[in-house]
């Protein structure tokens, strides 16, 4: 079984440094390794023209991104996200709604049967 990651990220045209950077080193190097890894984004502007998003797609690691809205929309677009993949990590890298979401994925992951199953 492979081991099944999930980062979540903030994205933007605009960020080039920091944390973006390090979230597409991270998630490339977990590819190398064979890890089944995805990275959610929300972007501040436009989700397909952003940093992360554009080299993530270049490097051919899954990614989805949406542009930021409300925490509790994002919160369920996150879900939506992982409800099909039941990640074994999910990354929040101090992403808020990420954050929220593990409240629910704790849920979803120890009361029913993992879709990876």
């Amino acid at each position: 079984m492979t081991l099944a990651v999930n980062i979540c990220a903030y994205d933007s045209v605009e960020c080039h440094g920091g944390p973006h950077v390090w979230v597409t080193r991270i998630a490339a190097a977990l590819k190398n390794l064979n890890v089944d890894v995805r990275v959610t984004l929300l972007s501040w502007d436009i989700p397909a023209k952003g940093f992360a998003y554009t080299t993530l797609q270049q490097q051919g690691v899954e990614v989805a991104t949406k542009r930021l809205t409300e925490t509790s929309e994002d919160v369920r677009w996150l879900l939506q996200q992982v409800e099909h993949t039941a990640p074994d990590v999910f990354v929040v890298n101090n992403v808020i709604p990420a954050y929220y979401t593990t409240r629910y994925l704790n849920c979803l992951l120890y009361t029913s049967p993992s879709p990876r199953d």
